[in-house]
């Protein structure tokens, strides 16, 4: 089941007509056989335990119009020579490209250097390294969610491991949304996250920043907000259970960086909003 960010939204939804040139450009239907572009990009650093599971889960999707971004962080451990080999041999190589970073710079800037360089068109799937896809068929729920092409982004469930608890992803309130009052109001676009590239390339790399380096914690929030600020309702809340978080991984930033990832959060939370895209804001009392 699909839960829109304000289920009144879906009846006071800005048509096509209202946006600009340029974004009913970017957003135009680029399909193969009805499939969208996805590019599920994947930060991973020290998950040899885990890489090969996270990989199967990304290649065992029941689609075909996609392709695999993993950035290997210079892990100290064996995970790029255990991915490389397992990559290699596996029937879909040709889905995947593997890079390998010189030095280590942060879950952040691995996602900002691939969004980067990613045409508009393509829907970007966020997905760590040590963390799984639910199922077959999440490409296919995704594809379905962006027929509409009012959505620009989605946020939603997520199940823990291995403890098997649901998260806490519910709708976003229609008061934030028309207050335009993402960061100080709760907390919610949780994993699975996912966005127009088109839409990620109209950040600032310097809100991805903390005093010129990238965030070295609280990448997620770095992102959303300012996506969810352009968006200014264009999004939904997929109620759906699309992917597993790691909960036992002892090198998870909260566990190794809670004071720092305390502190980003503040400070992330301190910058100005963004301005809504083409200046619209869904006004459910209109």
């Amino acid at each position: 089941m699909i839960t829109y960010a304000c289920i009144v939204l879906v009846l006071y939804i800005v048509p096509l007509c209202g946006m600009s040139d340029q974004i009913k450009e970017e957003i135009a239907d680029h399909t193969i056989n009805g499939q969208k572009e996805f590019a599920i990009v994947v930060p991973t650093y020290n998950n040899s335990d885990v890489c090969i599971r996270n990989v199967d889960s990304l290649l065992n999707q029941d689609y075909d119009n996609y392709h695999v971004y993993i950035v290997d962080d210079v892990s100290d451990d064996d995970t790029y020579q255990k991915l490389q080999g397992y990559i290699e041999q596996h029937p879909l190589c040709e889905k995947v490209t593997l890079i390998k970073n010189k030095h280590h710079i942060g879950a952040a800037a691995n996602y900002y250097h691939v969004i980067s360089s990613l045409p508009g068109r393509v829907i970007v799937l966020n997905a760590d390294g040590d963390d799984f896809l639910a199922h077959e068929q999440v490409l296919n729920k995704l594809n379905e969610v962006y027929d509409n092409q009012n959505i620009w982004m989605t946020y939603g469930q997520f199940r823990e491991y291995p403890s098997g608890r649901v998260g806490f992803c519910k709708p976003t309130a229609s008061k934030t949304i028309l207050d335009h009052n993402y960061r100080q109001s709760e907390w919610l676009a949780t994993h699975l996250r996912t966005y127009y590239a088109w839409l990620f390339h109209h950040i600032e790399v310097e809100d991805l920043q903390y005093e010129g380096a990238f965030v070295p914690a609280c990448y997620d929030r770095a992102i959303m907000y300012p996506l969810l600020e352009m968006c200014a309702g264009h999004f939904i809340c997929v109620d759906e259970v699309l992917l597993i978080y790691n909960c036992i991984n002892p090198r998870s930033v909260i566990r190794t960086k809670a004071s720092v990832q305390q502190k980003m959060h503040r400070y992330i939370r301190s910058l100005p909003p963004y301005k809504p895209l083409d200046g619209i804001i869904l006004d459910v009392n209109s």
